[in-house]
């Protein structure tokens, strides 16, 4: 991947760079993330000089995964034709190895590092057992999944120095788009590495333009959430939160809530407009089954099971 010398231009993921990750171990991938993950934490803004190294090998990373995890299902299809079964065995499982709970966040990462680093130890390349065809999709679903968590938390420090955008075509074509699809039924319950991803682009203004500039659709399924009437109160509230969050930067709103000037609460007010004039009947079509179905129900008896408390 290669970005021009004045930083304008957007990086694109080569062929090579993705081949060369398949010649990194899982345990060193995984090894890897953590790391970053743990800098980041300690030294926050200080860790933005290897961002862009890091980007590359995170996308990298995630591209490899996708191919392999594509390719585990590829044979899971062809191991259930030659068995003369149906292909159920390929169905994703809602990302069961994905979803991980944002209160949960830090212990999900040493157990993501756990499955991936096993599944590569157990892995038996000479055979196309299913159990050996399913360690390969697992061990390629948690990888993608940790460095997406990391992707997250970098676009989550705000880093003031550094410019995101040559890089989120291409986060779009290796993170976004191969699961936009699923993105509403994969986050019912808990909150997938790609809705944190999503969530993370609507801490900052500069980030609104990511939301919906490169596919639309992105949006609009995080949206569906809303009318999902088995979302889990913790899920509906991300996505009420990412709302919350664009019109807190409303003229009015963010001129006390946020200190702005008139003038430049004026201009984040257009990124808001852009963000969501192309949805609002959605949002408000949405919200409208949110909180007049059972999901507004559902959510308060979780939230008081959650406290202990009798529903």
């Amino acid at each position: 991947m290669d970005v021009d010398s004045d930083g304008e231009s957007s990086v694109g993921l080569s062929l090579g760079a993705v081949e060369a990750m398949k010649r990194v171990s899982t345990k060193a991938q995984s090894s890897y993330f953590h790391l970053f993950l743990d800098m980041v934490r300690q030294l926050g803004f200080k860790a933005t000089p290897v961002f862009h190294e890091t980007l590359i090998i995170l996308l990298s990373s995630i591209g490899c995964a996708q191919r392999e995890f594509d390719a585990a299902n590829d044979d899971l299809r062809e191991l259930a034709s030659s068995r003369g079964t149906d292909d159920s065995m390929v169905v994703d499982d809602e990302e069961e190895a994905e979803v991980d709970s944002v209160a949960a966040e830090d212990s999900d990462d040493e157990d993501d590092a756990n499955v991936a680093v096993n599944d590569e130890e157990n892995e038996d390349s000479g055979s196309m057992t299913l159990g050996s065809i399913k360690r390969r999709r697992n061990s390629a679903r948690s990888i993608r999944q940790m460095a997406v968590k990391c992707l997250a938390k970098m676009f989550e420090l705000q880093p003031p120095q550094f410019d995101f955008t040559p890089y989120v075509a291409c986060i779009y074509e290796q993170v976004v788009d191969p699961r936009i699809d699923n993105l509403t039924y994969e986050n019912t319950q808990n909150s997938s590495a790609l809705l944190l991803l999503l969530r993370s682009w609507s801490l900052s203004p500069k980030y609104f333009p990511y939301l919906v500039d490169y596919n639309p659709l992105a949006f609009k399924m995080l949206l569906g959430i809303l009318a999902v009437p088995t979302a889990h109160s913790s899920v509906v509230s991300l996505v009420l939160d990412v709302l919350q969050t664009l019109l807190d930067y409303s003229p009015a709103v963010a001129v006390e809530k946020h200190l702005l000037a008139e003038a430049e609460a004026a201009e984040r007010a257009v990124l808001v407009g852009r963000t969501i004039q192309g949805h609002v009947s959605q949002i408000l079509s949405h919200m409208r089954t949110c909180f007049t179905s059972d999901v507004l129900s559902l959510a308060t008896t979780q939230q008081q099971q959650q406290a202990g408390k009798p529903s």
